[in-house]
């Protein structure tokens, strides 16, 4: 009889430890699609428009930190519509490099 309460205890242990598993295998899941679309209000500097010209912008605020001479009205309509609603960038490095793509 006892035998039989082991073998019940490990199965029942056995499927909460898969449980658990597929439980935190999704919480990672989910954190990390989170983190690949970091809120705007994260980023070091937003690239946007100002005047039809390409802008920087501090998180959070309305005005430019600097404008560039660059129109956006000169760029294709699908990078038009991702600086009208603001591209998001973390560092400075990343900064310089878009901005490369935009004013150069």
């Amino acid at each position: 009889m006892p035998s039989r309460w082991i073998w019940i205890l490990a199965i029942a242990l056995a499927v909460t430890v898969l449980l658990l598993g597929a439980v935190v295998s999704e919480s990672a899941r989910i954190e990390e699609e989170d983190t690949s679309r970091e809120p705007l209000g994260r980023a070091y500097r937003i690239i946007g428009v100002w005047e039809d010209r390409v802008a920087v912008y501090v998180p959070q605020t309305d005005l430019p930190e600097r404008v560039y001479e660059a129109r956006v009205s000169a760029l294709p309509a699908e990078e038009q519509q991702k600086l009208r609603e603001g591209i998001a960038v973390y560092n400075s490095e990343a900064l310089a490099k878009a901005l490369e793509d935009y004013v150069s």
